[in-house]
């Protein structure tokens, strides 16, 4: 589902010739406030070389446009949502193993999905452990991130929500937050 980044020449070209306008409209007149509608066909009256030509299409558009514009059925056939999940896990298996598993973890859309531009890539650095919670979960919180069912204790960094719950709790100032009262730790 690859977000595509657009060029500020394709942006001005949009808004000279109208383009965003409509987009905006449009999206008044779908039932999701995207400007693409399902796909109106139902996943089981296509054929096989349909649905890969169709999800191919809609995955190389990018965006949401892989769910937005798929079948009209995905959604509510937990059969036809399995087939789909299938192709979208061959798209991600091979850059995050572990975050496209064999049986999907809940419906291929239930969840917000990630308009990933290099995100799984993410996962692939060498400054980051990723761990299956399902196989080893976390035991413990400790002063400087967590230790998990295998023994193994992970440092983590969380920019973020945390350190606003922080703020208020604390009831620190913004003046006092920006100051480096705080830290990007977990906890210290």
């Amino acid at each position: 589902m690859e977000q595509q980044n657009m060029t500020a020449e394709e942006q001005k070209r949009r808004k000279e010739n109208g383009l965003y306008s409509v987009i905006f409209r449009r999206r008044l007149q779908t039932p999701s406030g995207f400007w693409q509608e399902r796909y109106p066909k139902s996943f089981f009256s296509a054929t096989p070389d349909e649905r890969r030509l169709h999800f191919e299409q809609t995955w190389s558009q990018g965006g949401f446009s892989f769910l937005i514009n798929n079948y009209f059925d995905f959604g509510t056939s937990d059969e036809a949502n399995a087939e789909v999940y299938v192709f979208w896990r061959q798209k991600v298996h091979a850059r995050a193993e572990i975050l496209a598993p064999k049986v999907a973890p809940h419906p291929l859309g239930a969840e917000r999905p990630s308009l990933e531009q290099t995100y799984y890539e993410v996962y692939n650095q060498p400054n980051v452990t990723l761990t299956d919670l399902s196989k080893y979960p976390i035991e413990e919180i400790t002063p400087k991130g967590v230790k998990t069912g295998d023994g193994v204790q992970y440092w983590v960094q969380y920019h973020g929500n945390y350190h606003a719950y922080r703020c208020q709790r604390e009831r620190w100032t913004v003046a006092e937050a920006e100051v480096g009262r705080g830290s990007n730790l977990l906890f210290d």
